[in-house]
């Protein structure tokens, strides 16, 4: 009789737990959670594919996503899954909480000038929509010689500079609102704060708000860039993504964070 009992209690006990785990997404307001742990790329693809592959070194499970570009893919500076089709806008006004986890790949040692303008995420507006805009997107991740630089392309210089390592994840925490007035970026980097600002860092004529994308962009082997570079033969650049969480107001630090 104790031990069906105690079986009863055990059952009643893992129902109100997975239950409570099951609701606690919403709670924290994640409007998206994705490992990659199916296997699959759900994101619209902007220029080449990102493959989805299984590695001993995923930031959490056994999945990530790995974007490279090199000089024989069919878009010789583009592989970034975009978010803009799957019904999430960064709108203006609104409050955000992002966190993703970004790792170099050894391909990232180049000597300059190629080691230039590596975009690993990045935030962008309906640009082709109103070309008579300056074209300037509200917040970049670049990855310049050594160091990913977090930019507003409206505001003169870089809102900090982080030095980044080869082969070793790299864990991102943003809030953000984008705002012509009262807008903020704060990010954490690996839990240390990088940035506090506040201010205006919208485009007021970018009524849409902003898009995510994410993967691999670089500008300078992009054929219609007046710098143009070509990639060395034999060469490539790689970058892998995991844990990406994106929360809303309800969201925080803890919500979207791959320490969880």
């Amino acid at each position: 009789m104790r031990k069906i009992r105690i079986s009863y209690l055990l059952v009643i006990y893992l129902f109100f737990t997975l239950n409570l785990s099951g609701q606690s997404n919403k709670s924290h307001g994640l409007l998206i959670e994705e490992g990659f742990e199916s296997g699959i790329n759900p994101y619209t693809v902007s220029g080449n594919p990102a493959e989805v592959i299984r590695t001993a070194n995923a930031r959490a499970g056994h999945y990530v996503m790995k974007s490279q570009i090199n000089n024989k893919r069919k878009v010789s500076y583009r592989t970034e899954a975009s978010i803009r089709n799957d019904g999430l806008m960064f709108k203006p006004g609104n409050e955000y909480w992002v966190g993703l986890s970004t790792m170099l790949d050894t391909d990232f040692i180049f000597p300059s000038p190629f080691n230039d303008q590596g975009m690993l995420f990045q935030w962008h507006y309906f640009s082709w929509l109103r070309p008579e805009v300056p074209d300037a997107q509200p917040l970049v991740f670049r990855h310049v010689e050594g160091k990913v630089h977090i930019q507003c392309e409206m505001l003169d210089g870089y809102l900090a500079s982080v030095p980044a390592q080869t082969g070793e994840w790299m864990d991102w925490i943003i809030h953000v609102k984008f705002d012509d007035k009262d807008g903020y970026f704060q990010v954490w980097s690996n839990g240390v704060k990088v940035v506090d600002w506040s201010g205006d860092n919208h485009q007021v004529e970018m009524v849409e708000g902003a898009y995510m994308k994410f993967g691999l962009y670089s500008a300078q082997f992009n054929p219609k860039n007046e710098n143009y570079l070509t990639m060395p033969n034999g060469s490539s650049r790689t970058v892998y993504h995991d844990e990406l969480r994106i929360a809303g107001p309800k969201g925080s630090f803890k919500a979207v964070s791959p320490y969880n």
